[in-house]
């Protein structure tokens, strides 16, 4: 398919260029280019200069400008027949192309039709498990800038903004919403989420090595805010607090075994925890990261003068980095770990997997004190607004970091297909399916895992 203006001046290296010499006395090329249905018409001024269609190999140079050009669509002058008549020259389409370009300009009707249908509606969906039934639910992302009304801001980066609802046919519910905020000129960074459930999780019970025939149902009622503000204090360092309010209505295990925890029967109340961040914000996009890095660490303490029940500190320690070492192909990192020390209840324990962190791993197949994952992704355009994911990643949980022990990590393994839903932030829809070696998970959701 070809875009072109309505005026172009472009001049091709080489003996001669596409379009003919310069009429003397000017300087540059005085010529224009206008179009009629599937031709391209070049006026020519000084058409006693040109007279000879274009060599092969001057079809070929010019090929390797447009394909090389960032400003222009690449051009196939392959599909082109040429001919001068009446002081003009035509570059005709072939029958081929045209049947092309008729079939890119109507996908990208249907493109420009899905985005903006994201922007404005929610996207429903419906799953099924066997702890839930039937889900049916609806999700909704949009992402922007905050930019203060100021078109001349081109600094800040994207902010985005997902809401989320769904009922079973187990009378279970979930609303959640969550906001990661860039402020105008990149001087602040707000998160703050909101979650209210009455939700099921499978429970295997305490440790790196539960076993799968001990799966029983834990069913968790609870509201959770969180929120986290920090302030630039040095180019893109942040620092700033992060205080979460969690409130534990009910908590219940279907099915108690001998050696089970206290936690298990002591769970329900209060967590509030106040803690001290710091940020490094260096990815060129937040929203979908092709360079640089991020870190994020925080110290929380929960304490009863706070209004918790319990007292434990929590300490989250996530780096990630990107790198594109060749074009559209980006390869993305992460390390993560979490430690909570103290009177933790059972439903706060950490947690490796999910669908964010080692995909393919059920999160609360294992659950202990602390935790330790890494993963990396490997991300390729397919075709159009189509791309393509593989990942892999590795982790355990241990009661302390003095008991992780490489041999007893866990493996996990995927890969998925993109669909671009704004282009305009480089937002896309993912779709993951990952293993491990006891389960097989599948993932929607609204931009990366990471």
């Amino acid at each position: 398919m070809i875009f072109i203006g309505s005026f172009c001046c472009i001049s091709l290296f080489g003996q001669r260029s596409l379009y003919p010499p310069p009429v003397d006395g000017l300087s540059g090329h005085s010529r224009s280019m206008v179009g009629h249905g599937s031709n391209l018409v070049i006026e020519v001024n000084t058409l006693d200069r040109w007279k000879r269609s274009l060599s092969s190999e001057e079809r070929s140079d010019a090929n390797n400008f447009y394909s090389s050009s960032s400003s222009q669509p690449k051009v196939e002058l392959s599909e082109y027949s040429y001919s001068v008549k009446d002081n003009e020259y035509f570059l005709k389409m072939d029958s081929a192309s045209k049947d092309t370009s008729n079939i890119m300009s109507k996908l990208n009707g249907i493109n420009d039709f899905m985005e903006h249908y994201v922007k404005v509606a929610p996207i429903p969906f419906a799953s099924y498990t066997t702890e839930t039934s039937w889900i049916l639910g609806l999700s909704k992302f949009n992402a922007f800038k905050m930019r203060d009304h100021d078109d001349t801001d081109t600094i800040t980066q994207a902010s985005g903004a997902t809401g989320l609802a769904y009922y079973t046919l187990k009378d279970q519910y979930k609303f959640a919403a969550k906001a990661d905020l860039m402020l105008p000129k990149n001087k602040y960074i707000w998160r703050t989420s909101f979650l209210y459930q009455k939700f099921p999780l499978f429970y295997y019970g305490i440790g790196n090595d539960t076993q799968v025939e001990d799966q029983r149902t834990l069913l968790s009622s609870d509201l959770q805010i969180s929120t986290q503000f920090m302030f630039k204090v040095y180019k893109k360092i942040y620092a700033g607090f992060k205080y979460d309010f969690y409130d534990y209505f009910e908590v219940e295990l279907d099915t108690l075994l001998p050696g089970d925890s206290i936690h298990l029967i002591h769970n329900v109340g209060i967590h509030s925890g106040l803690g001290g961040a710091v940020e490094i914000e260096q990815r060129d996009n937040r929203l979908n990261a092709k360079k640089g890095y991020y870190l994020n660490t925080h110290f929380q303490l929960y304490r009863k003068f706070l209004g918790s029940e319990y007292e434990f500190n929590h300490f989250l320690f996530d780096l990630r980095y990107y790198t594109t070492p060749f074009k559209s192909i980006t390869i993305a990192a992460q390390l993560y770990t979490e430690n909570k020390h103290g009177d933790v209840p059972i439903q706060s324990l950490t947690m490796i997997g999910g669908s964010e962190r080692l995909r393919g791993v059920y999160e609360g197949r294992y659950r202990d004190n602390a935790l330790l994952e890494s993963q990396v992704e490997l991300r390729f355009p397919l075709f159009w607004i189509f791309g393509g994911v593989v990942f892999a990643g590795i982790g355990q949980n241990m009661p302390d970091y003095n008991k992780l022990a490489f041999d007893q990590m866990h493996f996990a393994y995927g890969g998925g297909f993109r669909l671009k839903v704004d282009s305009e932030h480089d937002v896309n829809l993912r779709f993951d399916v990952a293993r491990s070696s006891d389960q097989t998970t599948f993932f929607m959701g609204f931009s990366e895992a990471f």
